[in-house]
C-alpha cells in the first residue's frame, strides 16, 4: 500500500509543478537498469547528453503509445552503456525487441534529430509486423 501512495503522491506532484502539459514521461536509465529495461517487450532509448539539452528528441516526451516503453540514457554519466551499445552521434535513438536492437536512427552533423510521432508510429508498426 505504502509504494502505491507514494506513486499516486509523486505523479500528483509532478502534475501540480509542471502541469498535465509539461509533465516529464521519460524515465531515465543507468548502468543497473539498462539490461533489465530493453529486455522486456519493445523498447526505445534516446542516448544523450547535457551539452546536447537544446537537442534532446522531446517529442518522445508527448509520443502516447502503449506499444512502446520509452527512456533516456545519460551518456556522460553512464559512458560504459554507450560504448556497449557503439552510439557515436548524439542524439541516438535505439528501438531494442526483447534485447535486440532492431532500429536505430542517429542525429545530423549539427547533433539534432527531426522526427515526427507520425515517423515514430510508423517504424514501430514496420517492427512490429515484421516480429509476427
Amino acid at each position: 500500500w505504502e509504494p502505491l501512495m507514494k506513486k499516486l503522491l509523486l505523479i500528483l506532484l509532478t502534475t501540480i509543478l509542471f502541469g498535465q502539459e509539461d509533465a516529464p514521461t521519460l524515465r531515465e536509465l543507468n548502468a543497473d537498469n539498462f539490461n533489465r529495461a530493453t529486455s522486456r517487450g519493445l523498447v526505445l532509448v534516446e542516448f544523450w547528453a547535457p551539452w546536447n539539452e537544446a537537442n534532446k528528441v522531446t517529442i518522445l516526451d508527448k509520443w502516447d503509445t502503449f506499444d512502446v516503453k520509452s527512456y533516456r540514457l545519460n551518456i556522460e554519466l553512464f559512458p560504459e552503456v554507450q560504448s556497449n551499445n557503439n552510439v557515436v552521434i548524439l542524439p541516438t535513438l535505439i528501438f531494442y525487441d526483447d534485447g535486440e536492437e532492431v532500429k536505430r536512427i542517429q542525429g545530423d552533423m549539427s547533433f539534432s534529430l527531426k522526427i515526427t510521432i507520425d515517423e515514430l508510429e510508423e517504424i514501430v508498426e514496420e517492427i512490429l509486423s515484421n516480429k509476427f
